[in-house]
């Protein structure tokens, strides 16, 4: 009875996912602002988001994003799951998607992997402002603040040296272990 009833709940939470998809997320603060249209704009009202559907449905935003966690498991495998002798319970499958979901990471930490990716949106960040600064204006005339900023400077140096001993090392060991699987593959 236990498995009749775990099945019957994975299904109506499935379909409370697949109504919820179908409801626009609606304005990305969530709740539309009465008051930023004016009285007499002629735009429609925007339509309220997912989450406002999912709280007058009586579901907390965490019951939601399971819901569409859910739903967003190809069916074929939600039925092959579901119809297990001994069926998941919400919590497993949801669990399991979360985990699909970072497959992307290839094992990584996703602590590493958001470190990487800030390294990088630093880097880009760099770039863009470096191709419109004024070297010439930016340089300090006295000595003394000429110092304190070679200081600065070196360290930084540094720092970069650092980084493109990790990453191109790291890029040079990988190509050259990759060229010796394939030589081995011949």
């Amino acid at each position: 009875m236990e498995n009749v009833a775990r099945r019957i709940r994975a299904r109506a939470i499935r379909r409370c996912g697949e109504l919820l998809i179908e409801v626009p997320r609606g304005n990305a603060g969530g709740r539309p602002d009465p008051e930023s249209a004016p009285a007499d704009s002629t735009m429609p009202p925007q339509p309220p988001g997912r989450m406002i559907a999912a709280e007058k449905a009586g579901l907390t935003r965490h019951q939601a994003n399971d819901a569409i966690r859910v739903a967003k498991i190809p069916e074929a495998e939600f039925e092959e799951r579901v119809e297990t002798p001994r069926p998941p319970g919400i919590r497993q499958l949801v669990d399991n998607t979360k985990r699909a979901e970072r497959s992307h990471l290839g094992g990584r930490d996703p602590k590493d992997f958001q470190a990487a990716t800030t390294l990088m949106g630093i880097f880009r960040h760099v770039t863009l402002q470096a191709q419109s600064f004024d070297l010439e204006a930016a340089f300090p005339r006295p000595a003394l603040e000429r110092q304190g900023l070679e200081q600065k400077f070196a360290s930084h140096i540094e720092w970069l040296g650092k980084v493109h001993s990790i990453v191109f090392g790291n890029m040079k060991a990988d190509l050259k272990q990759a060229n010796s699987a394939a030589r081995a593959s011949r």
